[in-house]
């Protein structure tokens, strides 16, 4: 009842760069996996609404979120708060491939 929006990263890590040898049959790091699905998990488990948004990028460029979960059929604070987030976060300044070279 005191919470109008949660704010959390939206995964408990840095983006993993993608290795070349795995774009043709995929790549499958089940820690990867629950690191980055950490914190989204509240949201989908509840029904909750909740979105991610650009925050900056990590030292290597790749790029680094935010995620806002609002109480249910609050979707209007939610955007509230995700505009005026954004305006006070980094914006993209280039699209960056994370496939290593």
């Amino acid at each position: 009842e005191k919470v109008d929006v949660l704010v959390t990263p939206t995964t408990a890590c840095l983006p993993k760069r993608i290795d070349p040898n795995s774009l043709s049959h995929g790549d499958l790091d089940e820690n990867n996996i629950l690191m980055t699905m950490w914190f989204v998990y509240l949201a989908n488990l509840c029904g909750l609404p909740a979105m991610s948004i650009n925050a900056g990028y990590s030292e290597n460029g790749l790029p680094v979120g935010v995620m806002l979960t609002a109480p249910w059929w609050r979707e209007d604070l939610l955007f509230s708060a995700a505009k005026h987030l954004e305006t006070k976060l980094a914006k993209p300044s280039r699209f960056h491939c994370p496939v290593s070279k």
